[in-house]
């Protein structure tokens, strides 16, 4: 060895850096690992430690008793690119112009001129990758948004390349960068009706994973009722839920037994509701509500409960400061990073989520506060049924009288969400804003709710959606 590589090989060591000028990972290092797992169609109530007795979820759970769980965490959008557009932006989705899903409307996939934060990462040293379902962008792969790798686990065949199947590939992943910070990103589809083949839409059961129709109890959040038909399809789909925990737990024994959990940060989430009626598309709390964990033992307690009022647009600025890096001036989130180390901080008081399209056009805003939910329907089209369309039940379900959006909706919705957790009884009528903003009982909250939804507007730069 020369004397310059001499000096740079000591140089490297003193200075804790790994190949490539790279912070050391393991347990000393100064930032985290980082992984995100995110629940396609995984709504906020759907696991054992949120309250579901139908499932068992010990991967998940584990989470929650080793870490932080958030007990009223939203998305910016109950819409799958939306939303994922979002928590890698840390901006609301019409900032960055995804208004909906963009294999159907390409023109709105994010551009590469959007910041994320797995660029900055990336750009601070952490080897990045992707596994799984990539919805974000029809017009670049992830490699323009900061991802290094697509990990492509081919087991399935090709129509298994946007899935994670298990946690094999992961964890070789992890295995090979436990020496180095990494990002990686998981983005499981177990949760979501199969699509490849459009007679099938119905949920099946997992094998390894059986729930019992006769024995499942629709939760009172679904707000629907436990017909046989609902119970069946409601029992595949937690069976794909438990699915879904079995690779979960299966990354955490893979961090335990490569010794750098103490300084991984695990994040879960879900990109919107269960499809369902009422659910996803929806900006009720059961379509826009996500469970959100995050489990980082060297910094954040175990067992934290925390129930302020967190968007995912909270994760962006979240991962930037636990990688040490600068969170940009024209991220809309806020660091979780004060309420996961048990800090009695001053919170938002109000969240903010929209829709636009899906595969329809139906414009929604909505605020939501401790007490109140306002829904500002900008169309009074219904909404569309989506992968539900084909089910006798489903059309049956939307005739219950909670659940008339999918017949006309109303200009507003207010209710009542201490009262009415379920969101069934909606407390303003009118056939315009005027004659809502003038009810004689709420008016007075609907125009302040009003009020704040046109002031998140102005500054996030929104706009009147229009059809095409």
């Amino acid at each position: 060895m020369d004397r310059r590589n001499f000096l740079t090989a000591n140089l490297t060591v003193a200075l804790g850096l790994g190949v490539g000028g790279k912070l050391k990972a393991g347990s000393g290092k100064a930032v985290p690992n980082i992984i995100v797992i995110d629940g396609d169609d995984l709504g906020w109530k759907e696991v054992g430690c949120y309250g579901n007795s139908n499932v068992n979820t010990p991967g998940i759970d584990r989470l929650a008793k080793e870490g932080v769980k958030f007990s009223n965490a939203f998305v910016a959008s109950p819409s799958c690119s939306p939303s994922r557009a979002a928590s890698i932006t840390g901006k609301a989705p019409h900032t960055t112009g995804v208004f909906g899903l963009t294999h159907v409307n390409p023109e709105f996939s994010l551009s590469p001129k959007v910041e994320t934060f797995p660029r900055i990462l990336k750009g601070h040293g952490y080897s990045t990758a992707i596994q799984g379902k990539w919805h974000e962008s029809v017009k670049n792969f992830p490699g323009s948004f900061g991802y290094q790798k697509y990990i492509m686990d081919l087991k399935g065949g090709p129509t298994s390349v946007m899935k994670v199947p298990d946690a094999g590939s992961a964890c070789s992943f992890i295995k090979k960068h436990r020496d180095e910070p990494f990002y990686l990103e998981l983005n499981c589809t177990q949760t979501h009706r199969m699509v490849e083949d459009p007679k099938s839409k119905a949920f099946s059961q997992n094998p390894k994973f059986p729930v019992d129709p006769e024995k499942v109890k629709i939760p009172e959040y679904w707000a629907l009722p436990d017909w046989p038909e609902i119970k069946k399809d409601a029992a595949g789909y937690w069976s794909q839920v438990m699915a879904m925990d079995a690779i979960v737990g299966d990354i955490l024994k893979c961090l335990d037994e490569n010794k750098i959990a103490d300084n991984t940060l695990v994040v879960l989430w879900g990109d919107n509701g269960p499809p369902f009626p009422g659910m996803k598309m929806c900006l009720y709390d059961r379509g826009a509500g996500t469970p959100l964990l995050m489990r980082w033992p060297a910094k954040f307690p175990a067992g934290l409960a925390r129930d302020e009022l967190v968007s995912i647009i909270d994760l962006a600025p979240t991962i930037m400061e636990c990688a040490g890096a600068e969170i940009p001036a024209d991220f809309q989130g806020r660091s979780l990073v004060p309420l996961g180390e048990g800090k009695d901080v001053k919170w938002r008081d109000a969240v903010f989520t929209e829709m636009s399209w899906h595969v329809y056009f139906q414009p929604m805003r909505a605020v939501r506060t401790d007490k109140w939910k306002l829904i500002w329907n900008l169309s009074k089209d219904p909404v569309n049924l989506d992968q539900c369309i084909d089910f006798e039940w489903a059309h049956k379900a939307i005739e219950l009288p909670w659940l008339f959006a999918y017949r006309e909706r109303p200009p507003i919705e207010l209710y009542d969400i201490v009262a009415d957790p379920n969101e069934k009884q909606n407390l303003v009528s009118g056939k315009n804003i005027d004659q809502a903003e003038q009810d004689p009982k709420y008016g007075s909250i609907v125009r302040e709710l009003m009020a704040r939804i046109k002031q998140w507007r102005a500054q996030t730069k929104d706009i009147d959606p229009k059809p095409k």
